[in-house]
Parts: structure tokens; sequence; C-alpha cells
């Protein structure tokens, strides 16, 4: 006896779904430049040194006050340099690391990209898989 199960989704059924629901993906949420400058203009490093050089610039001593101003530019560029490399370091990695699963269309196991499961695919998991969605054993 052949059921709805044993035959998993049709193609067509899979394609509309796809197109309802969307990807199987996490939206990525990019931050945008002014949250970045104003994430570093108040971490208690900047703050500190901004406090410095107003303390600095108060008291008289501006050459006090250019050379903790240099500080804090170089801060900036250091700071900035090392997340522009995380984010790159990231962003490869999520290139690389594709999952695909095995799902059962139109009664036969094929293998997909686990961003087009949708909700009602069958999905064939093995020891070892990792699962690509919210699954109903």
């Amino acid at each position: 006896m052949v059921t709805a199960v044993s035959i998993g989704l049709r193609t067509e059924e899979a394609e509309t779904r796809l197109e309802r629901f969307g990807k199987n993906e996490v939206a990525e949420h990019k931050k945008s430049i002014v949250a970045s400058l104003a994430k570093w203009f108040f971490s208690p490093i900047a703050l500190m040194l901004l406090s410095a050089i107003g303390l600095s610039l108060f008291a008289g001593r501006t050459s006090d006050a250019g050379i903790i101003a240099a500080l804090l530019i170089l801060n900036f560029g250091i700071s900035g340099w090392h997340e522009h490399k995380a984010d790159t370091a990231v962003a490869k990695l999520r290139d690389h690391l594709h999952v695909f699963v095995s799902v059962i269309r139109d009664g036969k196991e094929v293998r997909i990209d686990s961003t087009d499961v949708v909700p009602g695919d069958i999905i064939r998991l093995t020891i070892g898989n990792i699962v690509p969605a919210d699954v109903v054993f």
C-alpha cells in the first residue's frame, strides 16, 4: 500500500511551499557603519581616552591631548581592522559550510541543500546527520 508518507511531497508542491515560506535559513542582520561606529565610540576604552583628552585640554596640556588623540585614532583603526577580519572569516566559513539532506520527493529519495527544505518534507536521517530544521518524529 502506497501512503502519502512513503511518497513525500510532490516537486511542484515543494516549490510552491518554498515560494510561500522562503528558504530554510536564519536571516542575517548586517550592522550598519553608523551602528559599528557608535558601538566603538561608546566602548569603555574610547570613553576613557575621550575623557583623558578632555581633562588634558582642561589642564592646558595640549601636547598630552594630542598624544592621547593619536592613541584614540590608532585604537579605532585596530578595532575596525579586527572587526573586518572577523566578519570576513565568518562569511568565508558560512560559504564553505553547506549542509545537504536527503528528503523524499515524488516517492524517491533525493539530496537537496538544507536551505531548500520546506514544511511537510520527509527528511531521511541517519546517524551523524545534522538536523536541518525543526522536525517531528
